[in-house]
């Protein structure tokens, strides 16, 4: 069988490995939205959907903070997307009204609720999500998932090789892959010194923030993620989700400290790294901004989206960031088209070799002003 120029090995450790140039992945919405082939309605939400999602309408009358919050989102927002949502979104939380700010804190126990509910519904079907990380370990090269969602379906993919059950477990694993999370997660939780209750926080609630917990990223029962024992999984508890808003270009980072070092000295042992951009819109810059400071170089940044469009629009987000590439690379698809087409599995042939099928981002807008140009002659 074809090994796609890598050694084979029988074993978890290959000794005669040599040193491999470090992958970061950046994964967003848009991957877990793509993750399988569903119903429109049960596609995990984008960020402007999550609201307005299947399982939201349950729950919100449950979450009546976070009903009301998005109430006045709706109202607030200035055009249907993702942007429009964040900016209303940080505005609810900084606009100095008190009752504003309760609904705010009254946001994250109903994202943890909700993404936990998607969690479970697409935890055996996330098929695009295994055959990522297949190929991807094929590279035995040091991997660096960096996850901006909430949600647990990546994380389950990785847990069956080394189980993510402590948060040391993210960064230390046999087969040299780990999992960091930037805006936390709904197994993630931060201990309160008093019970509070999710349905409706106190105004007057002050959030402790560290140290940061968690729970088996299998575990999808609400009420044992947030230590209820037995009753009303939504009743009171000492566990605050440790998610981020999503509310724009400077999200606040929930990232343990031990986390952010292993990012950072994974990134500096070497003089480059490959970055892949798979779902992610880019629009929240802390992440980007922590691979820009370190200065390494990038040898291959390539960009799937949910079209050419889009990824051209996060190509030159990531750009604006400071990260530039040897080979700047966009496919013109879709991440479906990406990987069941054939598109992962050429980038990891390439791997550590020349880019022969990477994507000029000049050749793709040529191409997308040539197909818009088709569509208006037509008309």
């Amino acid at each position: 069988m074809r090994q796609r120029g890598r050694t084979a090995c029988r074993g978890l450790v290959c000794p005669s490995r040599t040193v491999r140039t470090p992958v970061v992945i950046l994964v967003g919405a848009g991957a877990s939205y793509a993750c399988a082939d569903i119903g429109d309605a049960e596609h995990s939400p984008l960020t402007r959907q999550l609201f307005d999602c299947r399982e939201a309408q349950p729950l919100l009358s449950v979450y009546t903070l976070a009903r009301e919050a998005r109430s006045v989102i709706t109202r607030d927002m200035t055009a249907d997307t993702t942007i429009a949502f964040e900016e209303a979104l940080r505005r609810l939380e900084t606009d100095g009204y008190p009752h504003h700010q309760q609904m705010a804190l009254g946001v994250p126990p109903f994202l943890q609720a909700l993404l936990l509910k998607y969690s479970q519904n697409l935890d055996t079907r996330c098929e695009r999500y295994g055959i990522l990380v297949d190929e991807l370990l094929k590279l035995q090269a040091p991997l660096m998932f960096v996850s901006v969602n909430y949600d647990t379906l990546l994380d389950n993919r990785l847990a069956a090789y080394s189980p993510l059950n402590t948060m040391a477990d993210y960064v230390t694993t046999p087969l040299g892959w780990s999992l960091i999370k930037p805006h936390g997660s709904v197994a993630w939780f931060v201990e309160q010194p008093a019970q509070f209750a999710p349905r409706t926080p106190a105004g007057d609630l002050e959030i402790v923030t560290a140290p940061i917990q968690c729970m088996p990223t299998t575990i999808f029962d609400l009420g044992v993620v947030r230590g209820r024992r037995g009753g009303d999984p939504h009743g009171p508890s000492v566990r605050y989700p440790a998610l981020a808003l999503p509310n724009g270009p400077k999200e606040e980072l929930v990232l343990p400290p031990e986390h952010r070092v292993h990012f950072e000295q994974v990134i500096g042992r070497s003089h480059e790294i490959y970055l892949l951009v798979l779902g992610y819109s880019a629009l929240d810059t802390e992440i980007l901004k922590l691979i820009a400071a370190s200065t390494r170089q990038v040898r291959r940044m390539t960009v799937v989206n949910s079209d050419a469009e889009a990824a051209l629009d996060v190509f030159e987000r990531v750009e604006d960031a400071g990260i530039n590439a040897i080979y700047p690379d966009v496919f013109d698809g879709s991440y479906q088209r990406w990987v069941d087409g054939g598109g992962l599995s050429r980038w990891a042939d390439e791997y550590m070799g020349r880019p022969e099928s990477a994507n000029d981002p000049d050749q793709v807008r040529r191409a997308v002003a040539g197909r818009a140009d088709e569509r208006v002659s037509e008309r």
